[in-house]
């Protein structure tokens, strides 16, 4: 659903196409990066143990995200 709106994005953001589509290189790095880190230590304590850690950053960098200065997007509407 990402990539086919990345026109849309670019549009909608006045954003360089070039670092909209960044954006998706680094999504696809981070999920690369956690697979690689985030499975020997599942592995190693459980995977019980670091879900409440990987749930309480995912509310801290989105709230960071919310937080965060810059334009805000057109409305659809």
């Amino acid at each position: 659903m990402y990539l086919p709106s990345l026109p849309k994005i670019t549009t909608d953001f006045g954003a360089p196409q070039s670092e909209v589509q960044l954006t998706l290189s680094l999504c696809i790095l981070g999920i690369a990066l956690g697979q690689f880190f985030g499975w020997p230590i599942s592995d190693a304590v459980g995977r019980r143990r670091p879900m409440p850690a990987g749930v309480i950053g995912c509310m801290v960098f989105s709230l960071a995200c919310a937080a965060a200065p810059g334009r805000r997007a057109k409305s659809v509407v």
